[in-house]
C-alpha cells in the first residue's frame, strides 16, 4: 500500500516514532498532529485516511491510535524505515486453547507473513507449501476452541520455509514466537 500524501507521511512517520513502531501501543491522534504542527481538521481528516487504508488503528473513541503492521509494512516499502521491527511480536499464551491477545498476535503475524512472501519473488514450490500453512491456520482459528499446539506446529514450518526464502525478517518474528 502506498502512502499517498506527504502529511501523510509524516504523520505515519510521527506516529511510528512515538510509539518506537510498536502495533501495541497508543499515542492520541492530536499529539501526533501537534507535533507536526497540523490543525484539528486535519488531523482527524488524515487520521481518518490512514485509518480507511488500515495503516492505523482506532484504539479508543477519543482519539487513541496505533500504528498496524500494514502501517509498519508501508513505510518499509517506501524506504522510511530500515525495517519493520520484530519487538511487537509477543509470545504466545500457555494454555491449550489460544486466548483474544494469542488471536490477535496470530492475526498480525499472518498479515506480516502474507504481505512479505505474497510482494516477493518466492519459488511456487515454497509460495505452495506457505499458502497451505497459513490456510491451516486460518481454519484452526475457526474452531471455537482453536488449539495453540497446533498453531505452534504450522508457525515451526513456517519459520523453516520462511528462512529457506528471502522472507528471513518475518522468520526471525515466527521465531520469537517459541
Amino acid at each position: 500500500m502506498n502512502i499517498d500524501s506527504s502529511d501523510a507521511k509524516g504523520f505515519l512517520i510521527e506516529l511510528y516514532s512515538m510509539t518506537e513502531g510498536d502495533t501495541a501501543r497508543q499515542v492520541s491522534m492530536y499529539d501526533v498532529g501537534e507535533k507536526l504542527g497540523m490543525e484539528k481538521n486535519a488531523i482527524s481528516s488524515i487520521s481518518e485516511d490512514l485509518i480507511i487504508d488500515q495503516l492505523v488503528e482506532l484504539k479508543t473513541l477519543s482519539g487513541g491510535i496505533g500504528i498496524t503492521q500494514e502501517g509498519l509494512t508501508a513505510l518499509q516499502k517506501e524506504g522510511l524505515i530500515s525495517a519493520a521491527p520484530t519487538h511487537n511480536v509477543q509470545k504466545l499464551g500457555k494454555g491449550p486453547v489460544l486466548d483474544e491477545n494469542d488471536l490477535k498476535i496470530i492475526e498480525q503475524l499472518l498479515s506480516s507473513i502474507k504481505n512479505a512472501v505474497f510482494g516477493s519473488q518466492t519459488k511456487y514450490a515454497q509460495l505452495e507449501e506457505i499458502v497451505i500453512d497459513i490456510k491451516t491456520i486460518e481454519i484452526q482459528l475457526l474452531s471455537p476452541r482453536p488449539k495453540l499446539s497446533i498453531a505452534m506446529e504450522v508457525f515451526k514450518s513456517l519459520h523453516t520455509t520462511l528462512q529457506n526464502s528471502q522472507s528471513k525478517e518475518i522468520a526471525k518474528a515466527i521465531g520469537n514466537l517459541f
